[in-house]
């Protein structure tokens, strides 16, 4: 593995211990020779133990990777990461690579959703002020004005 990727994965080794599941990439890793099958075994063999077992799995697993002489080990198990869902992994270490169409879409949505919130809430402002102003014409000028401006 290329020492710059390296340097990725070190760098984010406490994000990445805290919330990844080795159950949702070890079967990925093995079938693109990232995992040797022993170790794979190994992995199966202790899942579902405790927490702090499991965080273990993920370091053993993280420096397995890490040490791994196939070249391609880092694409794979970002591929891995992004197979299993763990967007907010891969982003941490690979920052400018797009998004999963679907994702990407939601994002969108969810900014759009937003952004219709805040055309909802100008509206609701609009629509309290003219109420207001209309009140105003009213008290002031009485129900003849008011008829004549189609308030009423």
């Amino acid at each position: 593995m290329e020492h710059e990727n390296k340097q990725k994965i070190t760098g984010n080794i406490s994000a990445l211990v805290d919330n990844l599941k080795v159950e949702h990439v070890i079967d990925y890793l093995l079938e693109h020779q990232v995992l040797p099958p022993p170790e794979y075994e190994d992995f199966v063999e202790k899942l579902g133990s405790s927490t702090s077992t499991m965080r273990n799995l993920a370091r053993r697993l993280l420096l397995i990777i890490i040490n791994c002489s196939n070249p391609n080990c880092y694409q794979v198990f970002c591929d891995a990461l992004e197979k299993a869902r763990y967007y907010n992994l891969l982003r941490l270490l690979e920052p400018q690579r797009p998004l999963p169409a679907v994702i990407a879409q939601a994002r969108d949505r969810a900014v759009d959703s937003d952004h219709l919130s805040d055309t909802r809430e100008e509206n609701r402002i609009e629509d309290t002020r003219t109420e207001k102003e209309d009140q105003n014409i009213l008290d002031l000028h009485g129900n003849d004005a008011a008829r004549e401006v189609g308030i009423l």
